[in-house]
């Protein structure tokens, strides 16, 4: 279990502590349950549901061995592996420019997600030169 303490922006001021569960309790998982099911109400999701997915992050083939059916392999390998582990979903990242990504991506059924947008916080500056 670890547990992390940060000043609450409440009027009280006082700690907010976060811990995370390794070993829920019986109460713990029904208070869970109960916060999960006030998450699917306030979002209109009556069928959301707890499970893992993959995702892809990139896909990088050699130019030399593009368009001969690699990437596409590579694709079903992934979503094969994925189904066998029991994920609920597999979703692919890229560059909202990269179209012949977009274009591999969309050709093996994947769908663009509306209605979201992916923010970054860095956690060390990047170094350059080294």
């Amino acid at each position: 279990m670890s547990e992390n303490t940060h000043p609450s922006p409440s009027a009280t001021s006082e700690p907010v502590s976060v811990r995370t569960l390794t070993a829920p309790t019986r109460s713990e998982i029904e208070e869970l349950a109960e916060l999960f099911d006030k998450y699917r109400a306030h979002h209109g999701e009556a069928s959301l549901r707890l499970a893992h997915f993959w995702q892809i992050r990139d896909v990088f083939v050699l130019p030399t061995h593009r368009r001969r059916g690699v990437g596409r392999a590579l694709l079903s390998s992934v979503r094969a592996a994925a189904i066998a582990s029991g994920a609920l979903r597999l979703v692919v990242q890229t560059e909202e420019d990269n179209d012949p990504a977009l274009r591999l991506y969309t050709g093996s059924g994947y769908a663009l997600i509306s209605g979201y947008c992916s923010l970054m916080l860095a956690i060390r500056p990047e170094t350059r030169g080294s």
